[in-house]
């Protein structure tokens, strides 16, 4: 899986401090099975600490399933957060590929500037 997070509003890496803000994480993929259900989650984690970022307790994720038509291609996951949460922190997305209740790809690099 290859991937890049970007504000939905711009494009960019850089994100509004206050009120309600969109991280779309587009990943894309190769040598999936057409006509085949695939679940696909993200994580935002907190570079400076290692771990998930955290509001009320809870990991920040956000999912989607798809079927894809070719073997290639990609698919977007968006992330809405109260902005008021990252400032100060510069957050990378941690990714998982499902299919049929099991992992079959996994990117979690904290140090990849595209995540």
């Amino acid at each position: 899986m290859k991937t890049s997070a970007t504000d939905k509003a711009d494009g960019d890496k850089s994100l509004a401090s206050s009120g309600l803000v969109t991280i779309t994480d587009k990943v894309c993929y190769t040598n999936l099975k057409p006509g085949k259900e695939y679940t696909l989650t993200g994580t935002l984690m907190e570079k400076a600490t290692g771990g998930a970022l955290m509001v009320e307790g809870k990991p920040v994720t956000a999912s989607t399933t798809f079927t894809p038509e070719q073997a290639d291609g990609c698919e977007n996951v968006d992330f809405t957060i109260d902005a008021s949460m990252l400032v100060g922190k510069t957050t990378v997305v941690f990714e998982r590929l499902e299919r049929d209740g099991q992992t079959i790809a996994v990117h979690t690099d904290i140090n990849d500037e595209g995540q």
